[in-house]
């Protein structure tokens, strides 16, 4: 190919140049001419850096079209089968193999006479995806074979859309019976488990109605697919390997080093057994494991410099660079920092990279585009800039497990320099850049990290990578040190949106540590907070500053905030619902929270409508008031029945059911309930359990305070009345 799909009209996609593959590229055209071609190319080179785990567009395709005896997989035929006619997802785990079996797919298919578009999701952009998908159309109709094979689509769900729009816009001959007319468009796409997981989520489903009857293959190891199951039936679990594989793959990634001499061969045998061992679980992809044995490897080398990790073969290529010297973990510390941040962040900038290390960025650009990509060494990868991709100007890491495994083996060998001591890899990479950042970036920065979502995410990955917890409060606080200072001082002038993010990024960063409010905190919000505007993120910025005060016990304070928003957006449900709650539990307040309850109710069945959480607080409200516990009973019934699966109806309506005579065991029906919503629900077994004790079942109602200390140990409620019980025997 020539040139990218960027505005390319069908007609002028007839001679595609594929003799080249360029991996900056967004698509590549393969046919039965260009694998020939790439398998008389395949050099034992390329068999080399393939056995290294390459993630190079042109050496795998060279490699597999060679038919190399390389540890991958070997396509199994029941996809090719399905693939006639039926959409295909490759699911796995980092490692497994994905990549390497969807093009050996595309291999296959264009031998037998079709083409494959090998779209590269992360690099697509919206008028590419268009083209891609009107190109194919016309090529099916004209009776051939089209197979569009999606790369990483989780990495450009913008594209993804686009692509599917166009897909289902247009009319692309696919399916069983297009198959058996000769002329048709099939979909291939790979994917890690966990993101396939989050792109076919109830809430954020990007493929049902798009792969329509198609089969999810599982990869549990590099040579062994689980039988194709219908998507529709798709369900998660961990993928897994036999070890002694897992060894094998090890041994024939690393023997290499036995024979130069730089490991003898006892040690080198026992440290892969070490690492095979040590990290046998099903969440470690071959991938990690790989590097995790060269990262041992070159502990107890002889030649340490022979075995090289990514960030050392990257920081090498600096050493002739002029300027100050920096370490491998200064280095590739930046990069793989944004990387590690995900989807939540956008990749480390060329321009910030040189910025931070007094680098010509025409220079570097033009040494990653002109040295590092002919030799195929490419522990990072750089996307050069280009007005038509948005991504462009950017580097990252090769692979995914490479950001993580960097921070991890920085925690296991601290960094040496003194000043770092003690403190976590990942905050030291990234205040480095945070220092160096302009306006729009850290603008930006905060786009992307300052939601709820955003900290709740990264935090429970990092934890579940044994990474640490990521210090969100030193991030958003260094970035508001810099707003208080003057510009000649690296001050910040950002805009009153980047300062409401803030803020909220400070609230929501508090909000995850053990005293939720602190005086710094409050200092600092009234100092940069912008007064509540008609815009929904300051509605959103103070409704938040309430509820952290009411959480810290000053009440007054919380409720002016709430009054605040309500008086300029009254249409902003939650602040109502905040102020409510409060004044519902002020002395002589009742009636203007039941009014303000009640007007939630109305606000939001105009807008069409079933407002839950105002049900039930009025419900609460009611349920406290002698006499009026049928309309706070009926309040709880419509809560249920907006959403069956909440929990906190159930559990006030059981509390309200189970004070009135006679109606006990209608209660116990609505905490069984709440229980089985939320397993480990403790409210709900406390009011069951005095339930029981009331009706004399003092046995049933120590099991359920037994139950409670279980699930929390050392409940003060739950340990006296069990205490109680105790004693009454």
């Amino acid at each position: 190919m020539s040139d990218l799909l960027t505005n390319v009209s069908p007609n002028s996609m007839e001679n595609l140049d594929t003799s080249a593959w360029d991996p900056y590229r967004a698509a590549e055209l393969l046919d039965a001419d260009a694998v020939e071609r790439a398998a008389k190319d395949c050099k034992t080179h390329d068999i080399w850096a393939y056995l290294g785990v390459s993630s190079d567009f042109g050496i795998m395709l060279r490699v597999l079209s060679a038919n190399e005896a390389v540890p991958r997989m070997d396509a199994d035929q029941s996809i090719a089968e399905r693939l006639n006619g039926f959409p295909v997802i490759l699911r796995g785990n980092g490692g497994m193999g994905k990549t390497t079996l969807m093009m050996s797919q595309a291999i296959q298919w264009a031998r037998g006479g079709g083409i494959a578009f090998w779209l590269r999701m992360d690099m697509l952009d919206a008028g590419q995806a268009a083209s891609c998908v009107a190109e194919a159309a016309r090529r099916a109709r004209q009776g051939q074979k089209v197979l569009l094979c999606l790369e990483s689509p989780y990495e450009n769900q913008k594209a993804l859309d686009v692509l599917r729009q166009a897909w289902l816009d247009s009319d692309v001959p696919a399916g069983p019976e297009a198959a058996r007319n000769g002329g048709y468009v099939q979909l291939l796409m790979a994917e890690r488990s966990s993101r396939l997981e989050r792109l076919t989520a109830r809430t954020n489903d990007r493929l049902r109605d798009w792969f329509d009857n198609a089969f999810v293959a599982e990869l549990r190891s590099v040579d062994d697919i689980k039988p194709p199951r219908p998507l529709k039936d798709y369900a998660v679990s961990l993928v897994h390997e036999e070890r002694n594989f897992r060894l094998q793959v090890l041994k024939k990634c690393t023997e290499r080093y036995v024979e130069d001499g730089s490991i003898s061969r006892n040690l080198w045998f026992k440290t892969l057994i070490d690492v095979r061992d040590r990290y046998d679980r099903p969440n470690v992809s071959i991938v990690e494991l790989l590097y995790r044995a060269l990262f041992h490897l070159k502990r107890g080398a002889r030649r340490t410099s022979s075995i090289m990790m990514d960030w050392d073969e990257w920081s090498r290529g600096f050493e002739r660079m002029p300027g100050n010297i920096y370490t491998p973990f200064q280095w590739y510390g930046g990069i793989a920092v944004f990387r590690l941040f995900g989807t939540a962040v956008k990749p480390l900038t060329l321009g910030l990279f040189c910025r931070r290390f007094h680098i010509n960025a025409h220079d570097l650009a033009g040494w990653l585009r002109d040295w590092r990509t002919v030799r195929n060494v490419e522990p990072v990868i750089y996307r050069p800039v280009s007005p038509l991709r948005p991504e462009s100007g950017t580097l990252a890491p090769k692979h995914d497990i490479i950001a993580e495994l960097f921070f991890l083996f920085h925690m296991e060998d601290p960094v040496s320099d003194e000043a770092y001591a003690g403190d976590n890899p990942v905050d030291v990479a990234l205040a480095e850049y945070l220092d160096v950042m302009g306006e729009l970036e850290i603008e930006a920065f905060l786009d992307g990290i300052a939601s709820k979502e955003s900290l709740k995410e990264i935090d429970s990955q990092w934890q579940e990578r044994e990474l640490g917890r990521p210090n969100f409060w030193e991030y958003f606080t260094y970035i508001f040190d810099r707003t208080q200072k003057p510009a000649d001082e690296n001050g910040l002038r950002l805009s009153a949106h980047g300062m409401t993010t803030l803020c909220l990024g400070l609230l929501w960063a508090k909000a995850g540590e053990r005293v939720p409010w602190s005086q710094d905190l409050q200092t600092m919000l009234e100092a940069a907070a912008p007064a509540v505007d008609d815009t929904l993120q300051t509605h959103i910025l103070y409704t938040e500053w309430g509820i952290c005060l009411n959480n810290a016990g000053r009440t007054d304070e919380a409720e002016a905030k709430f009054r605040t928003v309500v008086e300029v957006a009254p249409r902003h449900l939650q602040s109502r619902t905040e102020l409510g709650r409060i004044l519902s539990h002020k002395p002589g307040h009742e009636g203007e929270a039941e009014a303000l309850f009640r007007e939630i109710i109305a606000i939001s069945a105009a807008m069409g409508k079933r407002d839950l959480q105002s049900r039930v607080e009025l419900g609460r409200l009611l349920s406290r008031q002698r006499g009026r516990e049928a309309e706070a009973e009926a309040l709880f019934l419509e809560a249920i029945d907006i959403d069956r699966n909440n929990l906190h109806p159930h559990t006030e309506l059981g509390k309200l059911l189970g004070r009135q005579p006679g109606r006990e065991e209608e209660a116990v029906n609505f905490l069984q309930e709440a229980m089985d919503i939320f397993p480990r629900h403790i409210q709900s077994r406390m009011v069951l359990a005095g339930i029981r004790e009331r009706q004399g079942r003092f046995s049933d109602a120590a099991a359920l305070y037994r139950e409670i200390l279980d699930i929390k140990p050392g409940d003060r409620r739950a340990s006296e009345a069990l205490d109680k019980l105790e004693r009454r025997k």
